[in-house]
């Protein structure tokens, strides 16, 4: 048995030309805009005003998370802390930091971290 097919409903009661009529507007729309952005770096770049990304200053190298997650539980007194409450002391702190990208170190590095619970790691004990 065949299905029917359906017919797609159209809220504003327009024809299929005046819709792709709409479409092509809004693109149209879009590209002279992206024209406008393109032409403007142009002129920059005539003027001379290359934009170079900023160089990293020596001896201002940005901590990794696993050297964040490590201070966090230090300063914790090695306390077991759950990822989002790591992530929220170091966003508090300036640091932009997902939690789920802490999970993902800190499991990577079984030999510092020790998981405790669910979501909730500490550092791992000297034997």
């Amino acid at each position: 048995m065949r299905k029917k097919k359906r017919k797609r409903r159209n809220p504003q009661g327009l024809s299929k030309s005046q819709i792709k009529l709409e479409v092509l507007k809004g693109r149209a729309e879009w590209l002279e805009k992206e024209l406008q952005a393109v032409k403007k770096r142009i002129k920059g770049l005539k003027r001379g005003k290359p934009k170079a990304k900023p160089r990293a200053v020596k001896g201002k190298k940005k901590p990794t998370i696993r050297e964040l997650a490590i201070q966090v539980l230090r300063d914790r007194r090695n306390r077991p802390t759950h990822l989002k409450k790591m992530a929220e002391i170091l966003q508090k702190k300036g640091f932009r930091v997902d939690y789920r990208s802490m999970d993902s170190v800190l499991r990577r590095h079984p030999n510092i971290f020790e998981k405790v619970e669910k979501a909730t790691f500490r550092l791992k004990r000297k034997k």
